[in-house]
């Protein structure tokens, strides 16, 4: 007999049909997790859902299974998807071998740690084994550990062969290595446990909440997430706490989607998180935050300690404790545990054992005070005649208190040392009395309206309703998305104005900010200067480039290659020049043009004169200008660093004129670049006088850090933008030498919000100015940048940037100063 839950009236399908291709459309055009792997393929999600909810209710499980099989090998590629259908099956295999429990769970650890060998690249287990790690250990890292506590005591005939592979080749794992640690009893009871509608619309309520997270995510992490260096005062302190706290939307979002998505196949599957930012003392956080990891640890680590201690003589709150010192411990290092699996990474900073361990102090202690205070304190009836204002008080100032401290705490585990943390908090000694009144009237605020929204909870209205009717639910989940679809849609058609439009292009895309830019940089270029040893990619910087003993620090080795790097051949000059041989000494009769900037004018992941300096040279000369562009570009190098090249190297080949390509955020690159610097050379590796002199006025002195130098910048930042673009001006007037200041924009993000920061100055210092608006023409990023990590222009790219910029210099064909064409311009 079939399940009376599994059926659903045509139109109710349709709504959900309908809420369901809005969000899959939302996802792939902001680049949500679960949509960047397929791209528009993602949409496939509604007719396999509608295909599921239609067919007979004994042919779903099979149907979700190879439909998780087949994106598997989608995802991956045929053979390391075998690989992963193979290991899987072994590992399932070895969990019901007819031998002692003990000796199943040995073999098990034995195949874990062969892979985990592999996964450290200690031994080889080749590329297709090495892709297929990730994806199994999204997959077996938690599940394996509740299918082998289950099935201990399992009895026969418990669940089918069926139910067993499909708790691991669960939709939608091949797209979310991180995934909820899904209890397996849970898992099997939760099938149509409710009717279908009422399952499958409460999932789309969790889809639009969890794409709406992701979005607001998107606006904390790219303009509210200032990075350690920029906290002066108490205002970016508190910035930095509350930004690095709310980035957690992030995984509060994708489960959403994932548990959310479960329940469109049928799963009525509990929230994986509730309200959490709401949460009044520690056991309440730790109840509402993750449910699913909270859940995975009670079975898996508390309730196996405390029935262990039953003989002891501690008491029941000296059980309790020494069970949750052990729940936090275990916390820590499966944290590390799930990292290795996803990136092969297992590293425990010093901040997390003090993150998890204050955590679970406090937890620890508000189980004392619980206890303390026992029955003499009778708790509150729910739906009480009158409101107590003075309790809803209370309770949204110990909500507003929670929500600080886990702030800083969260601060403190980002930070992952003791000494940048310290360096962090003392800013907020910073405080001027103009902050401190904005602060607290902010946190009033915010105990107001929590005393009005308990107001409204108590009459009846609840604004963040966990299981709503059903017009609301559909209500709710509609009109997020809808807002964020018509956003999307009349940007790419018609472009939302100003600053709205400026910013949008922003958070629309999947890109790294600033700060996370900033971190991955240091990786490459840092350790060459340092000597130290630095991460992927840092030896093909070490191989073509080297230290210089002024503020260019690093530039690229004179007649170097060919050789590959980056993947394609890589060759320089006798000067150190990713281009042709070109002498000092101009050609009479040829103009000569020095182009400087950095990786994308360097050309790195595209071979010798594939570069769009190349590219548009060779097409001016098939016009019949007789023209030479030098191509000075450096990677990773900023704008001071550009003017010392011009300075130091450029002049002495005497440009007609000079193009500074510049890609946004220049002042923060000068003051990071320069307190780099600083901190391993002094102020003596500065070469210009005028820098010295202001590195004095800041009070920087010998041994300062790289974040207190950049602190103690931060107030001239101007004065230096200015100087540098004065000084550019100045150059270039004294030997007759036409400035145009370039804006390219990265591959990714196409809006021009970073250009108006350089563009001010360049022109304040009479610089002309070209914007290289569409430089890309409108391809899809994926068409014209290198791969998902490295987002350099390719072949394709470096060919629209030389188009457009051909078309920009035709344009202001007079401020460059270039001679007409001897062939007519069509």
């Amino acid at each position: 007999m079939g399940n009376p839950n599994e059926s659903i009236r045509w139109s109710a399908l349709g709504v959900v049909a309908i809420e369901l291709a809005l969000a899959a459309t939302v996802m792939v055009c902001f680049q949500f997790d679960l949509a960047r792997p397929l791209g528009w393929d993602f949409l496939w999600v509604v007719p396999v859902f509608l295909a599921h909810a239609v067919m007979p209710l004994r042919w779903r499980r099979p149907f979700l299974l190879a439909v998780t099989v087949g994106l598997l090998w989608r995802v991956l590629g045929l053979t390391a998807g075998i690989y992963v259908v193979a290991v899987g099956l072994l590992l399932i295999g070895l969990c019901h071998l007819p031998i002692a429990f003990r000796w199943r769970v040995l073999l098990v650890l034995v195949v874990a740690a062969i892979l985990a060998l592999v996964q450290g690249r200690i031994i080889d287990g080749g590329k297709y084994l090495e892709a297929a790690i990730p994806i199994l250990g999204g997959i077996f890292m938690f599940r394996l550990i509740l299918y082998l506590y289950e099935i201990r005591h399992e009895k026969p005939g418990e669940a089918t062969p069926l139910e067993r592979l499909g708790y691991f080749f669960l939709l939608p794992s091949p797209l979310a290595p991180f995934f909820p640690a899904l209890d397996y009893e849970v898992y099997l009871r939760s099938y149509y446990q409710r009717p279908a509608f009422e399952t499958y619309q409460t999932g789309m309520l969790w889809i639009s909440r969890g794409v709406f997270q992701l979005a607001l995510y998107r606006v904390v992490y790219h303009f509210f997430s200032p990075s350690p260096e920029e906290v002066r005062d108490l205002a970016s302190f508190a910035e930095f706490c509350v930004a690095g706290y709310l980035i957690y939307l992030r995984v509060s979002g994708l489960f959403h989607i994932i548990s959310g998505g479960l329940r469109l196949f049928g799963y009525a599957l509990p929230e994986t998180h509730h309200l959490y930012f709401f949460a009044h003392n520690f056991s309440d956080y730790w109840r509402r935050i993750n449910i699913y990891w909270k859940d995975f640890m009670m079975k898996i680590v508390f309730y196996p300690v405390y029935m262990r201690l039953r003989r002891a003589r501690l008491g029941h709150l000296g059980k309790l404790t020494i069970a949750t010192i052990v729940v936090f411990f275990a916390t820590a290092v499966l944290h590390a545990y799930q990292t290795f699996w996803l990136r092969g990474d297992f590293t425990i900073h010093e901040t997390d054992y003090a993150f998890w361990g204050l955590l679970g102090g406090f937890v620890i202690l508000n189980n004392f005070w619980d206890a303390r205070r026992g029955a003499s304190k009778p708790k509150r009836e729910e739906g009480e005649a009158s409101f107590d204002v003075g309790h809803a008080l209370s309770l949204s100032m110990k909500a507003l208190g929670m929500f600080l401290l886990f702030a800083v705490l969260w601060a403190m585990w980002s930070c992952h040392q003791w000494e940048a943390f310290w360096d962090v908090m003392r800013q907020a000694r910073n405080a001027p009395p103009s902050q401190v009144f904005w602060l607290v009237g902010i946190a009033v605020t915010v105990v107001v309206l929590g005393v009005a929204g308990q107001g409204l909870a108590h009459r009846g209205i609840h604004l963040f309703e966990s299981h709503p009717g059903v017009k609301r639910s559909i209500l709710t989940t509609l009109v997020p998305l809808l807002i964020l679809a018509g956003l999307w849609q009349y940007h790419s058609s018609i472009g939302l104005p100003g600053w709205l439009g400026r910013h949008f292009e922003v958070i629309w895309i999947d890109q790294l900010n600033e700060r996370d830019r900033v971190s991955k940089e240091r990786s490459y270029y840092e350790g060459l200067l340092s000597g130290a040893r630095s991460s992927v990619g840092a030896e093909e910087e070490a191989m073509v480039k080297k230290v210089v003993p002024d503020v260019r620090a690093l530039l690229y080795r004179e007649s170097f290659g060919p050789q590959s790097v980056w993947g394609a051949t890589w060759t320089t000059n006798r000067w150190g020049m990713r281009d042709q041989f070109y002498s000092k000494v101009r050609t009479p009769g040829v103009f000569r043009m020095a182009i400087s900037g950095a990786s994308y004018v360097s050309g790195r992941g595209v071979g010798d004169g594939e570069t769009f300096e190349s590219l548009v040279e060779k097409r001016f000369n098939e016009e019949g200008v007789d023209l030479e562009i030098l191509n000075f570009g450096t990677s990773a190098s900023c704008t001071i660093q550009r003017l010392a090249d011009l300075e130091l190297r450029i002049l002495d080949f005497h440009p007609d004129a000079f193009l500074l390509v510049c890609h946004g955020e220049e002042v923060d690159r000068n003051l990071r670049t320069l307190a780099r610097i600083g901190a391993e050379r002094g102020s003596a590796g500065l070469t210009f006088p005028f820098l010295q002199e202001l590195f004095e006025r800041a009070g920087i002195s010998e041994g300062d850090t790289q974040a207190e130098i950049k602190r103690a910048l931060a107030p001239y930042r101007e004065e230096l933008m200015r100087w540098t673009y004065g000084r550019i001006a100045e150059l270039c007037a004294e030997r007759g030498i036409r400035p145009v200041w370039v804006y390219l924009a990265n591959t990714r993000t196409r809006g021009l919000l970073g250009a108006e920061e350089g563009r001010r100055f360049a022109e304040e210092a009479g610089l002309s100015t070209i914007i290289l608006d569409g430089a890309y023409g409108g391809l899809p990023w994926q068409d014209v940048a290198l791969n998902e990590a490295d987002t350099h222009p390719n072949q394709l790219g470096h060919e629209m940037i030389a188009k457009r910029l051909y078309e920009k210099i035709r344009e202001h064909r007079e401020e460059v100063g270039l001679p007409p064409a001897a062939v007519p311009d069509p």
